[in-house]
């Protein structure tokens, strides 16, 4: 071996060696240690669970400046679209509905949504079958306040409240409306329409759903319950601020008929199928189903 050979040796032994070194000083000996970063350094997927972290404190305790503090630190450009964006992900993705029902309420917050608004579980209760008419246990078995809350807001009736508010285009499409028997809990929300959409063709066939409280204001997270022969999917109002803050909509598959209702009522749609419409020349395009559900 010549002398140039063996120095071109040394040369590249001494390198790898002093590499080895180097990673062992550097992984295993003194590591980095990170101290008081900021979290606009983490990961991607550290960045969702603190987003995830922060929607779950705003929907317990409604601190909307709070919320808008904790993530201004992570300095996201567009922070509802992103939320939005993640509320879809956990739709989809297995995450517990709580946290999509949250991130989706956080966004439609921070883009300007009315103030404190009803999460979409409405808590089940029974309630007495018939009470009993002699004014003594009506005086000591329950006190007042609870008695109201439980009548008073939304109608005595039901049936009644499908039978008046059904708009003639629901009625005249066979099946439209299905009414529970027995509800154990009433909806806050009405059908107040029900319209086959032809005016733009899309690229898919869809269901949209708009969500409105008593002053015509839309109502983001509001929970949607769509089923069909072998399948049942759940998403939520809001989640699309760009659309509205009580807009939400569900891709139908062609063939398949749908049921739908918002959680908590005894309301439910029936006879939703792929809408189909027509240029003029013939030539077929999808359309939508619109509904529109209001309070009463």
């Amino acid at each position: 071996m010549n002398e140039e050979s063996r120095g071109s040796l040394y040369l590249l032994t001494g390198l790898v060696i002093g590499i080895a070194l180097g990673l062992i000083y550097a992984w295993l000996i003194n590591p980095l240690d990170y101290q008081n970063t900021s979290p606009r350094s983490l990961a991607s997927e550290y960045k969702d669970r603190q987003r995830v972290l922060i929607a779950l404190a705003y929907a317990a305790d409604e601190n909307l400046e709070r919320a808008r503090a904790r993530l201004e630190l992570l300095e996201d450009p567009d922070v509802y679209t992103i939320l939005a964006d993640q509320a879809q992900r956990a739709l989809t993705d297995g995450s517990p509905p709580q946290e999509a029902r949250a991130l989706g309420l956080l966004s439609a917050a921070l883009r300007g949504g009315a103030g404190p608004v009803i999460l979409p579980t409405v808590p089940t209760f029974t309630p007495s079958p018939s009470p009993s008419p002699t004014p003594e246990p009506t005086l000591e078995a329950s006190p007042a306040p609870p008695t109201e809350a439980v009548e008073t807001p939304f109608p005595a009736s039901t049936e009644a409240a499908v039978e008046t508010d059904m708009p003639p285009a629901a009625t005249e499409d066979a099946a439209a409306v299905e009414n529970n028997p027995a509800p154990t809990s009433s909806s806050p929300y009405i059908l107040d329409a029900r319209e086959q959409i032809c005016d733009t063709p899309l690229p898919r066939p869809i269901v949209e759903i708009q969500v409105l409280n008593a002053a015509g204001e839309p109502q983001p997270a509001v929970e949607v319950v769509i089923t069909w022969d072998g399948g049942e999917e759940h998403f939520y109002t809001g989640l699309k601020p760009e659309l509205g803050l009580g807009y939400a909509d569900f891709t139908l598959q062609e063939g398949e008929t749908y049921k739908l209702r918002l959680v908590g009522g005894a309301q439910i749609i029936t006879g939703l199928t792929a809408v189909q419409c027509a240029e003029l020349n013939g030539e077929p395009y999808w359309g939508a189903w619109r509904l529109t559900f209001v309070q009463p």
